[in-house]
């Protein structure tokens, strides 16, 4: 089932499509210390975590890619030539 959904969400690279936020807000907190102003941090109120049954959430997952996924091509059967 692992394997059907990693198969179902494969795709070719776009390094593009991706930032790194985590860098930039750095940087901008960075640049802001650098022009002397005051940072301060407040530390997010932290969540009861959830409890998910991870196997149900798999064949969700694996369902949800299915209808996403193109079909694949089955190759075409060959024709074997007629004895003369």
């Amino acid at each position: 089932m692992a394997r059907s959904l990693i198969e179902n969400l494969t795709q070719e690279w776009k390094p593009e499509q991706y930032t790194d936020a985590y860098r930039e807000a750095l940087l901008e907190m960075v640049e802001r210390k650098v022009a002397g102003e005051e940072i301060e941090v407040i530390p997010e109120p932290e969540e009861a975590p959830k409890v998910v049954d991870l196997m149900d959430a798999l064949k969700a997952s694996v369902e949800a890619t299915k209808k996403k996924a193109p079909a694949k091509k089955k190759p075409a059967a060959k024709k074997k030539a007629a004895a003369s």
